[in-house]
């Protein structure tokens, strides 16, 4: 579901992704920490309105999946 949201976000209108942690909590750690990537490349989409595009995640285990996970929620 996370993915083809993404891709929504990456080939229509929309101006913004909104996912709650409970999305992710049978996946693995490192698909979400690839997930968490796929995020932060969002912010190089531009709407229509040439805003960038934005994701909002609420993420409530970060420590939990390793450093490079923090990292990635700290940079955005």
């Amino acid at each position: 579901m996370a993915i083809f949201d993404v891709a929504m976000l990456r080939h229509t209108p929309l101006p913004f992704l909104i996912h709650d942690s409970a999305i992710i909590k049978f996946v693995g750690h490192a698909p979400v920490r690839e997930l968490l990537s796929v995020y932060m490349q969002s912010a190089n989409l531009t709407s229509r309105a040439g805003e960038p595009k934005q994701v909002f995640f609420s993420f409530d285990a970060t420590t939990a999946y390793g450093q490079r996970a923090e990292e990635l929620v700290a940079a955005t």
